[in-house]
């Protein structure tokens, strides 16, 4: 798979300190004082934003909407041999934790596993790195 840095650029620890203080300094010491009852902290935010935008340019710059993300997930919910990409479904088992179920049907279905580019060894190490050593 492709890499797309897209000027991404991952802020270092000064970089991060100051934004977050400066957000601090706007939004007030009680709004500050809340979010951090909350469990909210600022850097965390501020860290997480460059991979957040950078997963939106992606997705704008090939056209993709939201919708049309939905519908590859449909497409494998339905079974649509034609559309899946076995990447994604590894993935998607992955998120739904249900790739020890994929790792055994891979186990049971080689062929088809091979045809849907649906890879062993990236499964295995998917459940190995969750704690499920079948």
């Amino acid at each position: 798979m492709k890499s797309h840095d897209h000027n991404s650029r991952i802020l270092t620890t000064a970089d991060v300190s100051a934004l977050a203080k400066a957000v601090r300094v706007v939004i007030g010491p009680d709004v500050s004082t809340l979010a951090l009852t909350l469990g909210v902290q600022a850097e965390e935010i501020i860290r997480l934003q460059s991979v957040a935008e950078q997963c939106a340019r992606v997705r704008e710059s090939r056209g993709s909407t939201f919708k049309d993300i939905a519908e590859i997930l449909k497409a494998i919910e339905r079974g649509s041999l034609g559309e899946i990409r076995g990447e994604i479904l590894g993935h998607y088992a992955e998120v739904l934790e249900i790739d020890q179920s994929l790792y055994k049907w891979v186990a049971a279905n080689a062929a088809l596993a091979t045809k849907l580019n649906l890879k062993p060894r990236r499964i295995r190490a998917i459940t190995k790195r969750n704690g499920n050593n079948d």
